[in-house]
């Protein structure tokens, strides 16, 4: 509602409802689907999807979900679960920023649930290249948790590419390591 309310930081419904928008444009509501998968020390991996949902009264919210492989954390395989109301603070031609604020869980095996914000900022400095970054900070069972990632790719009509690096930081371990996605927007 706070965000509803703001004068807006640029164009009011840019860049996804006009023809010369990002990812082919032409719609009040736009979702996109990205799915990854992050090389981690120690040979291990991850795989992180999300789900994300714009409209264009600036509001919109999001799922996510990542998966480590069994011993990243010392244990079973562990998961994190996260979802959010989304709101659009800035959006231009070029960029597009928005925070949000729900609730997120970390399973290893037993659930740590609690509060979660995020906030994400995408670049498309020119078509077809992208960009961004992302920051989700979540305070399970009174520990603070980090996830951020950075990434630049490349997009064509409904999809796109990309490469980044993503670390995640808990109060007893950190995980990082380089990032591989593919994008659907729709």
């Amino acid at each position: 509602a706070y965000a509803f309310a703001l004068q807006h930081g640029g164009f009011t419904r840019y860049p996804y409802d006009t023809k010369e928008g990002y990812a082919s444009g032409d719609r009040d509501i736009a979702a996109s689907v990205r799915t990854s998968r992050q090389f981690l020390q120690d040979g291990h991996q991850a795989q992180h999807s999300h789900f994300r949902v714009r409209g264009g009264n600036r509001l919109g919210w999001d799922l996510g979900h990542s998966s480590f492989d069994p011993g990243t954390f010392g244990g079973n395989r562990a998961q994190i679960w996260s979802g959010h109301v989304t709101a659009n603070y800035l959006e231009s031609k070029t960029a597009l920023l928005e925070g949000g604020y729900g609730l997120a869980s970390f399973q290893d095996p037993s659930p740590r649930t609690g509060f979660s914000f995020e906030l994400n900022l995408e670049l498309f400095p020119r078509k077809p290249w992208t960009g961004g970054v992302r920051y989700e900070g979540s305070y399970l069972h009174s520990h603070p948790f980090h996830d951020l990632s950075a990434h630049l790719g490349m997009a064509w009509k409904w999809f796109g590419a990309s490469l980044g690096y993503r670390a995640f930081f808990t109060p007893i371990f950190n995980e990082h390591g380089p990032e591989a996605a593919l994008n659907i927007w729709f």
